[in-house]
């Protein structure tokens, strides 16, 4: 920090511009000032070597034959004054160019406007023997003031050559009045020259003094922002590499989740073992899982709460409890579901963990365990705020996205595979046990068109009449009836039979949602109305969805929606309390539903 007390004063700054420079720019100054002034100097010297020469011719050539003698002694005089110039300004000229000695350049200007401004005055007192005038006098003030000179050079050398041409102006003046006219106007001539050389001197001084602050902030925010630039780089490689070991951990997971399946496939031709599965708390799986306690019981087999033995994370352990000579097909399924899960990396869908046959000869899943209500458990005839259900739907949308990105189409979504949970992102997608790898058209019977998959009140109109055929606008459709559901506060078709439910989706068309919600936006009933469209080409895609809904939600997150919900459903509930351990499967959130009807 500059001590205050050391600071130069305004008198000081007046006199020595140089003083308000800041002391790392005060050097630099200096060295361009006195650049500038060679180059000037360079310039000049030549120009008045051949004035002086002029000027020596002329007052060696002598006056006319009618010349008075104080002509003559004037001519004299000044070829004398020119001569002597000669020499001096000539030495000076050849050490500028050729820059010996180095110190002259610093004193090239000051020598220059001194010498000039006595050289003027003698010349202008001289005049006054002849032709009485300041003319000379004021042009070398003139020129040396377009020189950068110090005070400390300027204003002795204006002063002294006023001196000398004030005392020849007296000494040879006849006439009192012309004598003080030609004081003054020397004496004003002097001060403005002074003052033009101040300014002169100061302008330059701040130009440059300006240029290098400018330059040196320029650098120093250059090194910033390099600096700046390289923290992002790093932070940008970091979270790179992160996203690599991720995405790799991510394939790493998936791709052993698809082998142990398509291996556990080919194990159960041989598995020849029947009866229900049941574990009992503290059961270790393999050294995997450790079974906590029973969560619930669905067609296909059992769910109970576990501890990871390696993260002791809770997870969801999913086991078939029928042999393959049973039931061949929800085996396929239940290694399918591993696989489909394991997949899709999103927030909003429950993951695949593991898949395996244990030495007991129990086939298990594990997966994400997800602590939610199912959608299912909150639906009621009044239906959602338009913002609430655009919300919603934003997050399946998203999740399913990314199941379509992986080749996933889910083909079951329903409100009892949608679970709301406390946590981001609000929504989580359940149970990809019949959905289809479109990489894998030979994965199980379940794909072949002579099977028709799915619930009957939720089925897309392809999945009726042409099950080989179904693409991602399957899912499109089954969003857009989970939306219509959820706004309206009933289904867009109302059936008592499963064939029934057949036959409307794949012939009828929904009540108007404009007449069930009036108050409902125009754009968000439009858009779920071409969801439901009965052609999949009319339907728009999941991330066209996911976008129109977004916007139609206007701020509102799923995760808001789903707190809001939950406790709702908890205050109706009313002490039936419905399990808060919600495990993510098909089987409890079928389990559930029939439990509601």
């Amino acid at each position: 920090m500059p001590d205050p007390s050391r600071e130069p004063g305004r008198l000081a700054r007046l006199f020595e511009p140089l003083l308000a420079v800041p002391d790392e720019d005060r050097a630099a100054v200096r060295a361009e000032i006195e650049e500038r002034n060679v180059r000037n100097v360079r310039v000049m010297l030549p120009v008045t070597i051949v004035l002086h020469l002029v000027g020596f011719w002329t007052g060696w050539s002598g006056p006319g034959p009618d010349a008075s003698e104080a002509t003559a002694e004037w001519l004299r005089v000044l070829a004398m004054l020119h001569a002597a110039m000669i020499g001096p300004v000539v030495a000076l000229c050849v050490a500028l160019w050729l820059d010996r000695p180095r110190r002259m350049r610093g004193w090239a200007a000051d020598l220059f406007v001194f010498g000039y401004a006595v050289f003027g005055a003698l010349i202008s007192a001289n005049a006054q023997r002849a032709r009485p005038n300041i003319d000379i006098f004021t042009i070398t003030l003139l020129a040396g003031a377009f020189l950068i000179t110090r005070a400390r050079t300027a204003i002795p050398s204006a002063i002294l050559g006023a001196t000398i041409l004030s005392s020849a102006v007296v000494h040879h003046g006849t006439d009192p009045a012309f004598v003080r006219s030609m004081l003054a106007n020397l004496c004003a001539m002097t001060m403005g020259s002074m003052v033009f050389s101040r300014l002169i001197y100061t302008s330059n001084v701040r130009e440059i003094a300006a240029r290098l602050a400018s330059e040196r902030h320029r650098a120093d925010l250059a090194t910033l922002n390099a600096s700046l630039e390289s923290k992002v780089a790093d932070a940008v490689h970091e979270v790179v590499e992160k996203s690599k070991e991720l995405e790799r951990a991510n394939a790493q997971l998936e791709a052993r989740v698809e082998e142990r399946s398509r291996e556990l496939s080919e194990a159960l031709d041989q598995l020849a073992r029947s009866g229900p599965r049941t574990l009992r708390p503290g059961t270790v799986l393999d050294d995997r899982v450790r079974i906590v306690r029973f969560v619930a019981e669905g067609g296909m087999g059992a769910v109970y709460e576990a501890r990871d033995v390696r993260s002791d994370s809770r997870v969801a352990v999913k086991l078939v409890k029928a042999s393959f000579g049973e039931q061949p097909e929800e085996m396929q399924r239940f290694l399918r579901e591993a696989r489909a899960g394991a997949r899709i990396v999103h927030p909003a869908v429950a993951r695949t963990l593991h898949v395996d046959l244990s030495s007991e000869g129990v086939l298990y899943q594990v997966q994400e365990f997800v602590d939610g209500t199912p959608l299912s458990h909150v639906l009621s005839s009044r239906g959602l705020d338009a913002r609430d259900v655009a919300a919603l739907g934003t997050t399946l949308a998203l999740a399913l996205e990314a199941a379509h990105a992986k080749g996933v189409v889910h083909r079951d979504i329903k409100p009892s595979n949608l679970m709301l949970t406390n946590d981001e992102p609000g929504l989580k997608v359940l149970d990809f046990g019949i959905s289809k790898l479109a990489t894998e058209e030979r994965a199980a019977p379940l794909t072949q068109s002579s099977h028709i998959v799915g619930t009957p009140e939720y089925m897309a109109p392809e999945q009726v009449l042409r099950p080989g055929e179904i693409t991602e606008r399957c899912d499109v459709y089954l969003a857009g009836l989970v939306l219509y559901r959820l706004l309206a506060g009933r289904p867009p078709f109302e059936a008592e039979t499963a064939s029934q439910y057949l036959v409307a989706h794949a012939f009828e068309t929904p009540a108007p949602l404009a007449t069930l919600r009036p108050d409902a936006s125009p754009a968000l009933v439009a858009l779920i109305h071409r969801c439901l469209a009965k052609s999949p080409d009319d339907r728009p895609t999941m991330s066209e969805l996911a976008v129109a809904l977004s916007s139609e939600a206007e701020g509102r997150t799923s995760l808001e929606v789903s707190r809001t919900l939950s406790a709702i459903s908890q205050r109706e509930a009313s002490g039936i309390a419905p399990s808060s351990d919600a495990a993510v499967t098909r089987d409890i959130a079928a389990r559930r539903l029939a439990h509601d009807a």
